[in-house]
């Protein structure tokens, strides 16, 4: 079985100085990944402590995580926006927070 030749405008040449940047580039590539590699086989870190859920800490159930403020209480009512009636629920009362207690 012969392997068929690509067409020739896939070879389009570039001129010298095009070229010889698209090669020292690939160098450098080819040398950075080599260097990974060796790095690679260094002794691998210790693991990481686990990362604390601050939302399930007793010490901070209470508060905003962000500003520290104790929640408010929305009480129940009907949306300006929608008209569609929603629950009470607790939020920060740091005007444009975002957080909810979990």
């Amino acid at each position: 079985m012969t392997a068929e030749a690509p067409p020739e405008h896939l070879y389009a040449l570039q001129p010298a100085a095009q070229e010889d940047a698209l090669v020292r580039a690939i160098n450098r590539l080819a040398a950075a990944i080599e260097g990974t590699a060796a790095r690679a086989q260094a002794p691998a870190l210790a693991p990481l402590p686990p990362v604390q859920n601050l939302s399930v800490n007793p010490l901070n159930a209470g508060v905003c995580p962000v500003h520290r403020l104790p929640w408010k209480m929305v009480p129940a009512g009907i949306s300006r926006r929608t008209r569609q009636p929603y629950e009470a629920f607790l939020a920060c009362p740091e005007r444009g927070c975002d957080q909810r207690p979990a």
